[in-house]
């Protein structure tokens, strides 16, 4: 039932992709279907690329028997997504002790 639902969810994204002629789902755009519909979004896109990789899926006995984590082992691993990098020359040293409070020392700018 939980596989059945994962192909139907890429289905209708991949279908409304096609019928609206939208470009390529995005990372903002996953972020924000993943948002609207409470799930991660390394989970959407697995949706996604499963709807993709065996679109006939309802008519297929192959992964009928499968677990999502089964079908997920077969497919394309998600992008990470960019960390913007700190700004240069703010912050030198990131201390974390005790455990949990985060001190920034500053670096000193050299003229």
């Amino acid at each position: 039932m939980l596989v059945k639902t994962k192909h139907e969810i890429g289905k209708r994204i991949n279908e409304d992709e096609l019928k609206f002629k939208k470009p390529k789902y995005g990372n903002k755009r996953v972020e924000n279907l993943a948002k609207d519909l409470d799930i991660s979004r390394a989970d959407l896109y697995y949706c996604i690329q499963f709807a993709k990789k065996y679109p006939d899926f309802e008519n297929s006995n192959a992964l009928e028997n499968s677990s999502w984590r089964e079908i997920i082992k077969l497919l394309p691993k998600p992008k990470k997504p960019d960390t913007p990098p700190l700004p240069e020359g703010k912050y030198n040293i990131i201390y974390a002790d005790p455990p949990g409070n985060m001190i920034f020392q500053k670096q000193k700018r050299e003229a």
